[in-house]
């Protein structure tokens, strides 16, 4: 398989790049949002705290998903978005399960 400016290899370089650039936006941006929310009772200022956190956590989301449109082009940001969305199932699904006391 040999498709326009790449190889099979670079191509499946290209994807695995993607899919694994976008899993760490979300552990990123999900493991940011969990300290934040561990934090938030025992904060005196939880408002600056949420509002610091999600600035903080989007611009890097959206940095990370910038070089990634910049390298990989239309493919790769799907493929991102697809690795984000795989890791916030997981935490969802985890931060969701019956926990048995």
């Amino acid at each position: 398989m040999h498709t326009e400016g790449g190889t099979m290899t670079s191509d499946l370089l290209m994807i695995a790049g993607s899919v694994l650039g976008g899993a760490a936006i979300g552990v990123l941006f999900f493991g940011g949002l969990l300290l934040t929310t561990k934090r938030f009772a025992d904060s005196p200022h939880a408002i600056r705290l949420v509002l610091g956190s999600f600035l903080a956590r989007s611009l890097v989301a959206l940095a990370g998903f910038f070089v990634i449109i910049r390298l990989a082009g239309f493919t790769g940001i799907m493929l991102s978005v697809l690795g984000f969305g795989l890791v916030q199932l997981v935490v969802l699904v985890r931060s969701t399960r019956r926990r048995i006391p």
